[in-house]
């Protein structure tokens, strides 16, 4: 013969079975609680990340355009002393020796080749003024 079920421990069970229903919410609930708590933190730590590589970045830039203001002091110095070379027309009165009336031909080769040396020269310079100010335009646009 069967016993009746005894009425407090079906009452028993039931509350066991609701209590572990509910700790299983709760505990669902407390983990996606914390996950929305990571997904939060993943951004501030994004965020800080980033802020240190700006200024890491910046710290860069700084060093880079301290660099940048030196090449163009001294630029700015050998374009001030290229000024004071004489400009290709003061060359006018060495061609006009080397033109000159002379009847050795040894002196005129010499003359020649003073000529050609001054030619280069002036050549020389020009390319390299051309060169210092190409660089100057190129820093002035890359800080600009």
């Amino acid at each position: 013969m069967d016993t009746p079920p005894n009425p407090n421990k079906l009452y028993a069970e039931d509350s066991l079975d609701q209590a572990t229903d509910n700790i299983e919410e709760s505990n669902e609930t407390n983990l996606n609680m914390y996950n929305e708590l990571e997904e939060q933190k993943d951004p501030e730590k994004k965020i800080s990340l980033l802020k240190m590589r700006m200024k890491q970045v910046n710290e860069k830039f700084d060093e880079n355009l301290a660099k940048q203001e030196a090449v163009q002091a001294k630029l700015r110095k050998v374009l001030e002393k290229m000024k004071d070379y004489p400009p290709v027309a003061a060359f006018a009165d060495h061609l006009d020796y080397v033109r000159g009336s002379s009847t050795d031909g040894r002196q005129s080769g010499n003359r020649r080749a003073y000529v050609e040396y001054l030619l280069i020269c002036s050549f020389l310079a020009r390319a390299r003024l051309r060169r210092i100010r190409g660089a100057l335009n190129w820093i002035q646009n890359v800080v600009a």
